[in-house]
């Protein structure tokens, strides 16, 4: 019987030795996940040549802001940092190494519908290749050996979208999402990127690249 209660005694202290490893575990991610918020937001305040103004101010749940001024050559730019909750316990004690559902978000209007679109999308086929719309047939596929996989465009000169494409592929291809330009959405320029490995002098290069975008979008 001794025995028996002292087995048990053990395994209840392990298990409180769990949990507490558990919730330590989880309140330094979501210090860690708020700290890396407030340095993206203040890299975008360094980076966009205007103020972020936030209507969600950074934490561990991320952030929303619009920069005003709107950098050229749009006349709206958004940033948002999506950091959710992780209900994983491998990523609360390896966050280096366990992947995590966190995310950059860059949308942007221009001062006019952009003449020339793009659309891809992480290990889908772009979205515009299957539409069954009149126009589908305007839209090109290409496929970009670098990330094996295809991209859309349409518009009588693509190029310029294409080349910072390839760029924003080059830079930052593992952890990018989803790129769109299109004229007819709420927004012109979107642009997600999974943020879990991200620095602060990341997010400068971004928005230099979602900026060349848009310019190039416009010829």
């Amino acid at each position: 019987m001794a025995d028996s209660s002292q087995l048990g005694l053990v395994v209840a202290g392990l298990c409180v030795a769990a949990a507490v490893l558990l919730v330590v575990g989880f309140i330094v991610d979501r210090i860690a996940t708020a700290r890396r918020s407030a340095e993206f937001f203040a890299a975008v305040n360094d980076s966009a040549w205007g103020t972020p103004v936030a209507s969600l101010a950074p934490g561990a749940h991320g952030f929303v802001a619009n920069v005003e001024p709107a950098p050229e050559p749009f006349s709206r730019f958004e940033v948002s940092h999506e950091a959710g909750p992780v209900y994983n316990p491998l990523a609360w004690l390896f966050p280096t190494t366990t992947p995590r559902r966190e995310y950059l978000f860059f949308f942007a209007n221009l001062p006019e519908p952009p003449t020339q679109e793009l659309a891809w999308a992480h290990r889908r086929t772009p979205p515009a290749a299957l539409s069954r719309a009149p126009d589908r047939t305007l839209w090109t596929l290409h496929h970009l050996d670098i990330i094996d996989g295809e991209y859309t465009t349409r518009g009588d000169n693509p190029n310029g979208v294409s080349h910072v494409f390839v760029e924003l592929q080059t830079r930052f291809g593992p952890q990018m999402e989803q790129v769109t330009v299109y004229r007819d959405d709420a927004y012109h320029v979107r642009l997600m990127v999974r943020s879990a490995s991200l620095i602060g002098a990341d997010v400068p290069k971004l928005v230099g690249l979602v900026r060349a975008m848009g310019r190039a979008a416009r010829f």
